[in-house]
């Protein structure tokens, strides 16, 4: 591999001594596919901007995201055969802390949403 231009031209030169030897040594390894592999150019994804509820510092909560997970089996006691039931977790995660809180909902109606809402706010 090449050591860049100039480490290529002084390996060279220690036994010959090439006319327009700089240039020639910048075309061979701009040229060498073996480096061009191993040093490749590495692109920098250009970024939005991001809203200002996200970047200004204000109270946990005060902008939050909502969303829901599961469903999950849970069981309603502790007894060896109690029956599983289906349930959700309602997700409330604040937009400038990144603060995150949990709350269980037993469907994914409306009128479970508003309970979870209810009990977070």
């Amino acid at each position: 591999m090449h050591g860049g231009p100039q480490a290529t031209l002084c390996s060279i030169r220690i036994r010959y001594w090439p006319i327009n030897g700089r240039n020639i040594a910048r075309s061979v390894v701009h040229e060498c596919v073996t480096c061009f592999r191993y040093k490749p150019i590495v692109v920098q994804p250009i970024l939005g901007n991001l809203p200002a509820e996200r970047v200004e510092p204000t109270r946990a909560f005060s902008s939050c995201g909502i969303d829901f997970a599961g469903p999950f089996m849970i069981k309603t006691s502790v007894r060896r055969n109690a029956p599983l039931v289906k349930a959700y977790v309602c997700i409330f995660v604040c937009f400038s802390t990144k603060a995150v809180h949990m709350e269980l909902v037993g469907d994914l109606s409306t009128p479970a949403f508003i309970n979870a809402l209810n009990r977070f706010f």
